[in-house]
């Protein structure tokens, strides 16, 4: 029996370090490329950013003062819970920081030539709509394009709290038997209070002279999280800091539509099988960063030994570096010659990525 068990543990250990091996001994070619900006703002280099509009529709009030309970009310409970009290109106301070945080990240992505932004470029905006102005006029003057228009337009939450009864047990005389017993009662309720909050944001892109809407996008959010309360808590968290970060995330897509970006690609090259020993130190020159040397290896070993595995990595290599016609070249090469379908998506995948990339650089 003990040798059964020795054997099966040995089996086991021996399966779980192939795996972990295998995990490994992955190699891994990390690089950018550039994609091009979904909205084309060539002619746009120079915008102006107007305040984002809060949006219209925010009441932040609870009609009996307290946050509400998921069933039940505070008297059940016998605690109450106030919502956090702003200063200002939450969604006025929230268009703001939109703003804020829109303007800051158009300027540093170096693209645009000159922003405008606060009350200069409100005032501007505000110009183009007097009547018996001239747009054009205006626009030319102070040197603006396009302007880059925001607003809130939705922004919802939802709060209330759970109730969580916590139970003891307690020895009662069964007045039946005369025997004691264990009796499972309430104890107490520990309290949880639940915070939905979505935001949908709308960005324009207008030109200057036409006022004609040159490309659009509605990005939205939500998020949901739950604070543990003790019996002494009294105010509710600010949404304040959930709306931040949720925009935070927001502007990263509207910067991808606005402007040309680079992308981090991560290529997995296949692994040295069925095993071409001579040409090992391909594989270890790419652990090494040495991929101009793999580069060579992998030729060598693709176009001696017709290594599919050589050529394939040998094409993602070329891909890494930029070099798309001859990627594409040596993986179709090994595409006839094997008839592998990861090699054929990637072929489909580098001709994108390559046109993409010459989008991006007449952006630019």
């Amino acid at each position: 029996m003990k040798k059964q068990i020795f054997a099966l543990s040995t089996i086991l250990t021996i399966v779980t370090c192939s795996m972990f091996l295998s995990c490994s001994s992955a190699h891994r070619v990390t690089f950018t490329i550039l994609e091009p900006s979904e909205i084309d703002m060539t002619g746009y280099r120079n915008i102006a950013v107007p305040s984002t509009t809060p949006y219209k529709g925010w009441n932040y009030s609870y009609p009996l003062g307290y946050i509400p309970f998921s069933k039940g009310s505070w008297s059940d409970y016998n605690f109450r819970l106030s919502p956090y009290t702003y200063t200002t109106p939450l969604n006025t301070d929230i268009a703001k920081y939109a703003n804020s945080l829109l303007v800051n990240a158009l300027k540093k992505t170096n693209y645009f030539g000159n922003i405008v932004s606060g009350t200069e470029a409100d005032f501007i905006y505000g110009a183009m709509n007097v009547k018996g102005t001239n747009p054009a006029d205006i626009a030319k003057y102070n040197n603006v394009d396009a302007f880059v228009l925001s607003e809130i337009s939705d922004m919802k939450y939802n709060e209330y709290i759970n109730a969580v009864p916590a139970y003891k047990y307690i020895n009662v005389t069964n007045p039946i038997s005369g025997k004691n017993e264990r009796k499972r009662v309430l104890d107490h309720y520990d309290f949880e209070l639940k915070q939905n909050v979505d935001i949908t944001i709308t960005y324009l892109v207008v030109d200057s002279l036409t006022f004609r809407i040159v490309g659009s996008r509605t990005v939205s959010d939500t998020k949901t999280t739950t604070t543990e309360l003790s019996p002494y808590t009294t105010y509710a968290p600010s949404l304040y800091t959930y709306y931040q970060g949720m925009l935070k995330n927001l502007n990263n897509n509207v910067l991808k539509a606005l402007a040309p970006h680079k992308i981090t690609i991560v290529e997995t090259l296949m692994p040295n099988k069925p095993a071409l020993k001579e040409y090992d130190d391909a594989w270890k020159a790419v652990d090494n960063y040495q991929l101009g040397g793999a580069l060579r290896r992998f030729e060598d070993a693709w176009y001696n030994s017709r290594h599919i595995p050589a050529g394939y990595n040998a094409g993602i290599i070329y891909y890494s570096q930029g070099k798309y016609k001859e990627a594409i070249k040596i993986l179709n090469d090994v595409y006839i010659h094997s008839g592998n379908v990861k090699v054929a998506q990637k072929i489909t995948e580098i001709e994108i990525h390559r046109s993409n990339e010459d989008k991006a650089r007449e952006q630019l």
